[in-house]
């Protein structure tokens, strides 16, 4: 689902929430009382059809089953609370209010009742570990996932008949840049919003853009010369050493302002590397055998790039790196989809947004880094895993049919883009989100020392780092280390 296709017109939630009337009449009233902890509930077929076109989009009306009044319980393990599964009310809120028209819909559908649970990663163990059936289905972080999957606490989903994975609802490339052993141990689709939210893109200053007669950036990409070398070049002719000191430090103006851990996983994605390649199974060191990447580790370190960006950590002192892109010293700035939304509301800097570069015009696809963010994963405890798959699945569906759209008009439309070519830059960003196993799940063992090693082979580091090389070294025994208990088949 793009934004620029057909968007459902509202007037299908409006009237469905008004009515008070199941969407599914065949299902009955919901039963909200006792859950059920009996045998297995196979359900009951109502309908006794799928695939029935609704009419609304591409998407086919999901097989209705009756669960007799099943608690269908989420562990939620997203540390800051953030949910794109329950809701207690309606609230005025599009996205908010387009929830809880979806799982009243799937609730009716099945004859269930959803149970949100806080909970960490030791209750989720412990649980597994005393063969509890606590929970159906776990809302977690990536770093949480590849801790539970390498200790075989979760199920592969991608062998579960129930799923249909040629369906737009789901996001079938962003689940396949983290599998681990062939297998897939996480769901991710128009139910998993912060997977949006936390795309990267490029914020640009088109103020300065217009002032360095910098061109159409947005041309740029839609003519697939946005590379890494075009960003360099364009970066280098910002850049102005305003105080004279020889030095990137604050009164000069740059091309490029990010985190070092940002800016290295970010452009990783987007040349379409990774900083952990999957080989039979195995994770390895992408520096240790990619010439590519390798060379794109150049690239960032040559002296256009080098000498043009602002990263945290080439500051003793600490750098509030909005303030500054707002200020107007800085041509690009590194953001996460849910930091643009506070940006345009400072209202100081006329924003452009355009996807990561590619590595070189060779490379087909703009591809962009999602961080770590909350994806579902079916514990091996869970009693009836095909009645699980059945209610994701239906979940997905009536989120891409309401729940994304609603998303992509309140929060992608109003909150992120301003004109057209936003909106256009978004489509080509969002279509290539990719999660990377050194980024979103080993972070601070992988990436953030890269990182450092990387400003510091710069000879701008304001403290001591390996070189990429001596790190190189040392992480085949860190890496065994993480999957020690993993059986990669």
């Amino acid at each position: 689902m793009t934004v620029t296709q057909g968007i459902i017109s509202w007037a299908i939630i409006a009237a469905m929430l008004a009515s008070g009337t199941p969407a599914n009449p065949d299902a009955g009233d919901t039963d909200t009382g006792t859950p059920d902890t009996g045998d297995i509930d196979t359900g009951d077929v109502e309908s006794g059809e799928s695939g029935a076109d609704t009419g609304e989009t591409d998407t086919d009306e999901p097989e209705y089953y009756d669960y007799h009044g099943y608690n269908f319980k989420i562990a939620n393990l997203m540390s800051d609370g953030g949910t794109d599964w329950t809701v207690d009310e309606l609230n005025g809120n599009i996205v908010n209010d387009a929830i809880y028209a979806r799982n009243r819909r799937v609730e009716d559908m099945y004859n269930i009742y959803m149970t949100e649970i806080p909970a960490t990663l030791d209750d989720v163990r412990g649980s597994v570990l005393s063969g509890e059936d606590d929970f159906d289905i776990v809302d977690l972080g990536i770093s949480d996932l590849v801790r539970l999957a390498t200790e075989r606490m979760i199920l592969d989903v991608s062998v579960f008949d129930k799923f249909d994975f040629t369906q737009p609802y789901w996001d079938n490339e962003l689940m396949d840049s983290l599998q681990l052993g062939g297998k897939r141990y996480f769901l991710a689709g128009a139910a998993n919003l912060s997977t949006y939210e936390n795309t990267h893109m490029l914020a640009y200053n088109k103020q300065l853009a217009e002032e360095y007669e910098l061109g159409d950036l947005g041309q740029l990409v839609m003519d697939g010369q946005w590379t890494v070398d075009k960003f360099g070049e364009l970066s280098d002719k910002v850049y102005l050493d305003i105080n004279g000191d020889g030095v990137l430090d604050f009164g000069d103006q740059f091309g490029y302002l990010a985190a070092d851990s940002d800016m290295l996983a970010s452009f990783t994605v987007g040349a379409d590397e990774s900083l952990i390649d999957i080989v039979d199974g195995q994770p390895v060191f992408g520096l240790d055998t990619d010439e590519r990447f390798a060379a794109l580790i150049e690239k960032l370190t040559d002296s256009d790039i080098k000498y043009s960006r602002l990263c945290t950590s080439t500051m003793k002192e600490d750098v509030n790196l909005s303030e500054l892109f707002l200020s107007g010293d800085a041509l690009f700035y590194d953001v996460a989809l849910s930091d643009v939304f506070e940006l345009r509301r400072a209202n100081e800097v006329d924003i452009g947004l355009v996807p990561y570069p590619k590595y070189d015009v060779t490379q087909p696809d703009y591809l962009s880094r999602v961080e770590n963010s909350a994806v579902t994963a079916i514990p091996i405890t869970a009693r009836d895993p095909d009645r699980t798959s059945v209610i994701i699945e239906a979940l997905a569906v009536e989120s891409y049919n309401y729940v994304l759209t609603a998303f992509y008009e309140v929060t992608l439309l109003n909150k992120y883009s301003r004109d057209s070519e936003s909106v256009l830059m978004l489509d080509i960003a969002l279509a290539g989100r990719r999660f990377d196993l050194g980024d979103a799940a080993w972070g601070d063992v992988v990436r953030d020392r890269i990182a450092a090693c990387l400003v510091h082979n710069n000879g701008i580091s304001a403290y001591d780092a390996p070189t990429l090389s001596e790190l190189a070294a040392q992480y085949k025994d860190e890496i065994d280390k993480l999957c020690a208990d993993f059986v990669f088949e």
